[in-house]
């Protein structure tokens, strides 16, 4: 039996055996970080119901940019947009600004398909996971916004590669490994 696991299968050499899926994987292991976002919609007829209604976005260093819509078409403050004629309009308008220079300007990234919004936190981690402050804006939406930005992780360690590895309640896990290490699973006596 290998030195790294006993006769009743209990891992004896935990740190022998990540040394040896490092070898195995090319000792690669990806450090990914994750964006915080958010999603809404501009409801189809509902884009222009509400004059004056605002989003407060903040990005992940504190800065806080507060947009308006105007349905009256009288737009005139740098953080002001116009609903204008039809949905496409509105958010075209909406993600115009959010990416302007007057908006957050690349700190949070706003693109659109049709009515639909995202809005990304340029920099990935937890703090991006910032409160969003609405009034009146979820009556010109057919998709509210969420009060948060949510799904920003700092770090989470990804390898490049799994050895003999299935999944983490399949059959190479009866021994009970943990999601976040992993060995070389093998039947009988390993040779070298």
């Amino acid at each position: 039996m290998s030195d790294r696991i006993s006769n009743n299968y209990d891992i004896t050499n935990f740190s022998s055996a990540k040394d040896e899926f490092d070898q195995v994987a090319g000792g690669t292991v990806k450090v990914v970080s994750v964006k915080a976002s958010v999603t809404f919609t501009f409801g189809n007829t509902e884009f222009d119901d509400t004059n004056n209604a605002s989003i407060t976005l903040v990005d992940t260093d504190g800065l806080s940019k507060t947009y308006v819509i105007k349905n009256d078409y009288g737009a005139s403050s740098a953080l002001e947009f116009n609903a204008g004629g039809n949905v496409g309009a509105a958010a075209e308008n909406f993600i115009i600004l959010v990416n302007g220079s007057n908006g957050h300007n690349g700190t949070i990234g706003a693109t659109r398909v049709d009515g639909a919004i995202t809005l990304t936190q340029e920099t990935a981690g937890l703090g991006g996971n910032t409160s969003i402050t609405v009034s009146n804006w979820n009556n010109i939406t057919s998709v509210n916004v969420s009060a948060a930005f949510s799904g920003g992780v700092d770090e989470v360690m990804v390898p490049s590669a799994m050895p003999n590895r299935v999944s983490v309640k399949g059959a190479p896990n009866i021994r009970k490994q943990s999601i976040t290490k992993y060995y070389k699973t093998f039947i009988g006596e390993q040779r070298h």
